[in-house]
Order: C-alpha cells, then structure tokens, then sequence
C-alpha cells in the first residue's frame, strides 16, 4: 500500500512540476506552442501590418479595429506562411500563464516572456491601471441568438477577457497577434 501511495505521489509531483507551459522558438518571428500545435507570431503587429522582427519584440505596436484586424492577419504572409488567422478567444486564453507571478518590472504580463516577449512594455508594467488588449475572432452572441457587434478581447496583463462593442464610440482599437495552424 506504501509503494502505491508513494508512487500516485512521485506521479503527481512530476505532472506538476512539468505541466507548464512548453513552447519552441522556431525563429524570431514564430513560435509553436507545443501542447496545441498552434503557431503563433511572436510579437505583436507593427506599423507596416507585419509582426514586430526583433528576438526581444522592441518595436511600436499597431492597435486595430476588428475588422482591420481579421483583415491584416488574414492577408499576412510572415516566415513563409500565409494561412494566419485572428485568433479566437479561446485560442489566445491557450497562452496565457495562470500559474505565474508578475515580479515587478521585469515580468508583468501574463504569458511565458521567452516566448512572447514585449507583451506588455515597461511603462504598461508600471501603471497599475494599464491593460494590454488583443483581439480575437470571437463574436459575443447574446441570449436571444444576436450579434450586436461585441467581440471577445484578451487583457495579456492581467489574464481576463471580456467583450466590447465595435460601433458605440466610434471604432474601438486594439493589438493584434496573428496565429496559423490546426
């Protein structure tokens, strides 16, 4: 009995300790996330409709619209790929870190910085108001089975999600990274 217990209890002491987030850089411009097989742009979308190309993503990020943003990902063609898609709200849910702890400055966001780095700059980490959206694809649909315009964002700071609607204030802009695979 000793010897099934302790071994339920290396089993699961293993499983935790290696159940975090795997990823391979395959460039400086892509990354695959080893438990879905997704894809990624490592950095976010840039001035000229392409993915930041730096290993540390240093670079001016682009806010969209939603429309613009399906659009620039659907029309990307980046490290000879060009099947990327805005990705949906659960995809981008895929890469955020749960289990980790902002420490300061140096890692305030809310995904695995060596595989995303430059998610949330160093003046974001410092606003304790700041929050650092990116779209996804995710239409809201209400009760009734209508859409009144509401699209699923991430907050890549703080871990949460919610919905905004597009046309209420004029159209609402936020940052874009781009994914492709299954």
């Amino acid at each position: 009995m000793k010897k099934i217990i302790f071994c339920l209890l290396f089993i699961f002491i293993i499983t935790a300790l290696y159940s975090a987030k795997s990823y391979r850089i395959l460039s400086r411009g892509i990354v695959r996330d080893n438990s879905t097989g997704l894809i990624w742009t490592r950095c976010s979308l840039s001035d000229d409709d392409a993915p930041i190309y730096d290993f540390k993503c240093d670079g001016n990020r682009k806010n969209y619209s939603w429309t613009e943003a399906v659009d620039v990902c659907k029309n990307l063609v980046h490290e000879d790929r060009s099947d990327w898609r805005l990705p949906s709200i659960k995809e981008l849910q895929s890469i955020v870190y749960y289990n980790h702890y902002a420490t300061g400055h140096e890692n305030c966001s809310q995904v695995v910085e060596d595989a995303f780095p430059g998610v949330v700059s160093l003046e974001q980490c410092g606003d304790n108001m700041a929050a650092v959206h990116y779209w996804s694809s995710t239409t809201h649909i209400n009760k009734d089975g209508s859409n009144l315009n509401y699209i699923w964002f991430i907050d890549y700071k703080w871990g949460n999600v919610g919905f905004t609607g597009q046309n209420f204030f004029g159209p609402i802009k936020k940052y874009v990274r781009c994914v492709a695979g299954p």
